[in-house]
């Protein structure tokens, strides 16, 4: 009889080995059956057959049936092969996923941390990649990111190890890295890994499916938290064609084209795909999670347009689903609260929104913790409730955290984000960066705020230059020839995209898309090689401490900043930073208007033959009541004099209007201005004075002057009157090659006449002269479209037979006009040149935005100079050509160029009493 048994066992036993192998073709039902059957055998043989149960049950999603046997399996393991078998790890797996799936993360992470650390004793197997993978997503799902980072990379190498890296399998665990980088905000590698990810789907399965399109979904989401709308919208128009099949696919495909038409604010095309989206889920007739979010983003889009009684029926229906579907903890949850916070703001019910807030604020930092998007979206929207009710200390303390946050975020986009794409998220980010200006300006009282304000400044001032700059540095100083060749294509690519964009679109012989889309390619592979060479964003992390410890006791550093407030109107401030103080000082100046008016009175029109000014008669605009008596004084210095007291040195970094005005200049009282009392330094930005900023040996200098305007002996008419000649030049080119020239350690180079062509100035790109100074004619075309798209072309400076070109717009067919607009400049490479002195008219002049001047200055900062000097008028001939004389002189004599060139000015000062002879030009760092 036993041994009929152990037959009939043994039977048994073997059939439930076969049936474990053929189980992908077994209903869970049969699997368990067998189970039922088989509970006499041995608990060891019955392992196979609860494998093969827990992974159908997992495989069929019928969590409940897997659970229970998953329990089985590991209690079974645990008696039979012991806690630190590789089973045993394989149980606490079974337990882990069916816990994580059913969204019990804080038993999945107890279950997938023991196995893990079972699997991680050198087993290398493909249950041990997925363990590892498991854990990583429950850890990204308890906001644990570093730690599901670590898990992820694990998994990724033992996958490649066992795999290779040309699989699915390798693709989704690349792609979930990125995923952890999207939520920590470190979007350069989010966007590696999704592009690697995309890249290798498209390798194995081609473009027309759902893998590939959810990767080029997962790349537009990133790029519209950077704020590329445009980008993000090309990602997701990509893929929503390949969605057809999936109908949760479909309609999240929908509502992100429409979320970034909403943020292009194209309201009527979010609408329709908002709508769109709704209609497919009500068509459904059955609840759909996705239905919720359909009325989110309506609600939101209706706050937008104003319609507020559209949006709270929408924002309400969300709630309500949400609820009932999701819960009271769920971050979707939140975020219709916030919704609704936002719609009872802009009704101007400041309690309920900021209560509504609060809740979803709260949901967040619960589940997320503090720093991610939509915590901080919360807490801006926070901030501007307590702004409108006046509790401007709450206010501070929302801004200075956002500020926090932003600023590091910055630092992190700019090092992996191109020049256009740089443009673009400060053009849509900076909104929070300028918040506490509108707060300090109605306060005034919060040193808090004050020192998040000088940050803010810091930050804002020559961003997008300066981060062009360091990169171009970097580039230069890698002295790797693939880069260098790169970057000179690059340049070639942008000269020539810009002079395609400046043709009218059916005049335009090249494809200006396919073009950029190179551009971007190539400026990609020049940011990711350069990093080991140079810090491009090392500018954006200096502090206002950082400028302080700069500082010695007889300097002041101060920013002035320029706040746009609700009405319109433009309020000047000042920053003020020395040596000995615990915070910046933050000093209310004046209303733009309020200026203006006060310098009314008289203009700067002079009654000057045309011919003796190295411009154009037309554009005197500044005000030259500002120069003859004491009202710039004491409306912009007299109000900051104690904190002037017992100082030598000023560095002062303009705003607005303070570009246009020689504010150094002004009179304290009827014999003195403040560069008798003060060592005036101008400055981009205070910032400069914490970066290395070495004097450089003169060792060349180039010099241009006597111009021949008109190559030819014809006679030249059109639309503007020809410029004339201008003798001082050519004299005072003379004159400084002569006091150089008594000054051996200084070599230098003219260019007169016909040989003082645009060329040839361009051809000084990457052999820069220690100086290069220009005496010729200058301009800036102040139009009624001014922008700052178009600042740069609309500024230059008149070389060797420019006459033709500028008599007659478009007749030189040749791109060596003769022209040297500002933008051309940009392109050339100065970095070897310590000065340029621009000894011509309205070199100072441009677009003035937030980021500083486009023009003149701002070509020649990208190429690299260091410190300009320039005029903000048109100014004399013969004056300005005394005035550089003496400038090359005392420079030659030992004086540091600053001293030069105040010494220069005050001799055209006691020659000339006029101040348009002497205050035109200034000099910035």
């Amino acid at each position: 009889m036993q041994r009929l048994v152990y037959r009939f066992s043994y039977a048994i036993v073997l059939f439930c080995i076969i049936l474990c192998y053929s189980a992908k073709s077994q209903s869970l039902d049969s699997l368990i059956g067998v189970f039922e059957q088989s509970k006499n055998l041995s608990e060891e043989s019955l392992l196979p057959l609860l494998d093969s149960i827990v992974d159908k049950a997992i495989d069929e999603k019928k969590t409940d049936v897997g659970l229970k046997y998953a329990e089985i399996l590991q209690t079974t393991v645990r008696k039979t092969k012991g806690n630190q078998s590789v089973e045993y790890a394989k149980s606490l797996f079974y337990q882990g996923n069916l816990n994580e799936k059913i969204g019990r993360y804080d038993k999945a992470y107890y279950y997938l941390d023991e196995s893990v650390a079972i699997y991680d004793k050198g087993i290398v197997s493909m249950e041990a990649s997925k363990a590892f993978m498991n854990f990583g997503i429950v850890c990204y799902r308890l906001a644990m990111y570093k730690k599901s980072l670590f898990w992820y990379e694990k998994s990724q190498k033992m996958l490649q190890e066992i795999l290779g890296d040309s699989n699915l399998e390798y693709a989704a665990i690349i792609n979930n890295i990125g995923v952890v980088y999207y939520e920590m905000g470190d979007f350069e590698h989010c966007l590696e890994y999704y592009e690697q990810s995309a890249e290798l789907t498209k390798q194995v399965l081609g473009e027309n499916n759902t893998h590939y399109a959810l990767l080029l979904t997962n790349l537009g989401v990133t790029y519209y938290s950077l704020g590329l709308y445009e980008k993000a919208l090309f990602y997701y128009e990509k893929a929503k064609d390949f969605f057809d099949d999936n109908i949760t696919y479909r309609v999240m495909s929908l509502l992100n084209i429409g979320t970034a038409y909403y943020s292009l604010l194209d309201y009527d095309k979010a609408i329709d795909y908002y709508t769109m989206s709704l209609n497919i889920l009500l068509e459904l007739q059955k609840q759909h999670p996705l239905e919720a979010l359909c009325y989110d983003r309506l609600g939101l889009l209706y706050t937008k347009k104003g319609d507020q009684e559209i949006a709270f029926d929408y924002l309400k229906k969300a709630l309500k689903l949400r609820e009932k579907l999701l819960g009271k903890e769920h971050p979707e949850y939140a975020s219709t609260l916030n919704r609704l916070g936002l719609a009872y703001y802009n009704q101007g019910e400041y309690s309920k929104a900021l209560d509504y807030y609060e809740q979803a604020l709260a949901i967040r930092k619960q589940i997320f913790g503090e720093y991610n998007q939509e915590y901080l979206n919360i807490l801006n929207n926070i901030g501007n409730v307590y702004v409108a009710q006046k509790e401007y200390d709450k206010a501070v303390d929302c801004f200075t955290e956002l500020m926090d946050f932003e600023k590091n975020r910055l630092v992190q986009s700019f090092s992996f984000l191109t020049e256009k794409e740089r443009m673009q998220f400060w053009e849509r980010n900076k909104a929070r960066c300028q918040k506490l200006n509108t707060i300090v300006v109605e306060s005034s009282k919060n040193s808090k705020a004050y020192k998040a304000l000088y940050d803010a400044a810091l930050i804002e001032k020559g961003l997008l230059l300066m981060s062009e700059v360091e990169f171009r540095n970097s580039i230069q100083e890698s002295d790797d020839s693939t880069l260098l060749a790169e970057y000179d294509q690059i340049n070639m690519i942008r000269i020539v995209l810009e002079k395609q964009y400046a043709k009218q679109l059916d005049k335009r012989t090249i494809n200006c898309d396919s073009l950029e889309q190179i551009l971007e390619k190539k400026e990609k592979f020049l940011i990711k090689n350069i990093q080991e060479y140079g810090d491009m964003t090392r500018a954006l992390a200096v502090s206002w401490k950082d400028v302080q410890s700069a500082l010695t006791e007889k300097d002041v550093a101060i920013e002035f900043i320029s706040t746009k407030l609700d009405n319109d109107s433009v309020f000047f401030s000042a920053l003020v930073l020395k040596r000995n103080m615990e915070t910046p000082m933050y000093i209310p100046l004046f209303e733009k208007q309020a200026f203006e008016n006060k310098l009314k009175s008289n203009q700067f029109l002079f009654d000057l033959d045309l011919d003796s000014v190295r411009g154009f008669a037309d554009t005197y605009k500044e005000q030259r009541e500002a120069y003859e008596s004491t009202i710039m004084y004491e409306m912009i210095w007299e109000p900051l004099a104690k904190y002037l007291e017992g100082v030598s040195r000023i560095y002062f970094s303009p705003s607005g209007v303070f570009h246009k005005i020689g504010i150094e200049y002004a009179p304290v009282d009827e014999t003195r201005i403040m560069t008798d009392l003060y060592e005036m330094h101008r400055v981009s930005s205070t910032k400069l004075l914490a970066l290395d900023n070495m004097k450089k040996k003169y060792t060349t200098c180039v010099l241009y002057g006597g111009v021949e305007y008109t190559t030819n002996n014809e006679e030249i008419q059109g639309i503007r009157k020809p410029v004339s000649f201008l003798p001082g030049t050519k004299v005072e080119v003379s004159e400084i090659q002569a006091i150089l020239g008594r000054n051996s350690a200084i070599k230098t180079s003219l260019f007169e006449g016909r040989e003082a062509t645009e060329t040839s100035l361009q051809l000084l790109s990457k052999k820069g002269p220690s100086i290069l100074h220009i005496a010729t004619h200058g301009f800036f075309m102040d139009t009624e479209t001014n922008s700052v798209e178009n600042g740069m072309e609309q500024s230059g400076l008149m070389m060797a037979g420019s006459n033709r070109e500028w008599t007659n717009p478009g007749s030189c067919e040749s791109d060596n006009d003769g022209i040297l607009t500002a933008k051309e400049i940009s392109h050339i490479d100065l970095r070897k040149t310590e000065l340029v002195v621009l000894s011509a008219c309205q070199t100072a002049l441009g677009i003035v935005s937030d980021e500083g001047v486009y023009g003149l200055q701002r070509g020649f900062k990208m190429a690299g100079v260091k410190t300009i000097i320039m005029s903000l008028w048109s100014v004399d001939d013969f004056a300005t050509q005394m005035m550089m004389s003496e400038f090359y002189s005392q420079l030659t004599n030992g004086k540091s160029k600053k001293e030069a060139f105040s010494i220069a000015q005050s001799k055209v000062r006691k020659t000339f009493e006029d101040p348009f002879y002497w205050s035109g030009f200034i000099m910035l760092d």
